[in-house]
């Protein structure tokens, strides 16, 4: 092999190398191609800026209820963008602060679960033989209760909370990730 040709294979590995991409570089190319993607992104985005400033895309205050001059059940106007309901209450600016509600039911909750079956996932994957089986048998046992009627019969012992759901949701959920991460 003669010593050009050396140098050539050389350049071309070198060449390779930093053409190689980081995993998040990667992603972020992948996402920036997927138009879907991007326009999920876009959404999700205006949602988190719609309830971090509810207050101020708000027209109304969400709670006010006006019997007196006759708004209920009143359709879309300028004054009210998606109508009233039956008490005259706005129903954009109960939209627009729900968007916070959601959110924080969808964020907290997700926490709760990572909480709990992380660990068990962890643990189960980790330590193998008894403990997996064990921990693995306790999920399926959790898995096995039907989700939605686990987390009404949460919320009616532990009371009508907005931390009451996020702690049933978490309690219910948890199985999916434990069995993902062992």
């Amino acid at each position: 092999m003669t010593r050009e040709a050396s140098l050539s294979e050389t350049f071309a590995a070198g060449e390779m190398i930093l053409r190689q991409r980081s995993l998040l570089g990667d992603a972020v190319r992948r996402l920036t191609k997927n138009r879907l993607a991007m326009i999920s992104l876009i959404v999700i985005i205006a949602l988190v800026i719609l309830a971090i400033f509810a207050p101020v895309f708000a027209t109304h205050d969400y709670s006010d209820t006006d019997f007196g001059k006759g708004n209920q059940y009143q359709g879309a106007s300028t004054e009210h963008w998606l109508g009233t309901d039956g008490v005259g209450r706005d129903w954009y600016s109960r939209l627009v602060f729900g968007t916070r509600t959601s959110l924080e039911i969808g964020i907290f909750a997700q926490l709760i679960i990572l909480a709990i079956g992380l660990p068990v996932g962890l643990l189960s994957g980790y330590m193998g033989g008894r403990v997996d089986s064990a921990l693995m048998r306790v999920t399926d046992l959790a898995y096995a209760f039907p989700s939605l009627l686990f987390i009404l019969l949460i919320t009616q012992v532990l009371g009508a909370s907005i931390f009451n759901i996020f702690l049933a949701i978490g309690l219910v959920a948890w199985v999916d990730i434990a069995r993902l991460v062992r």
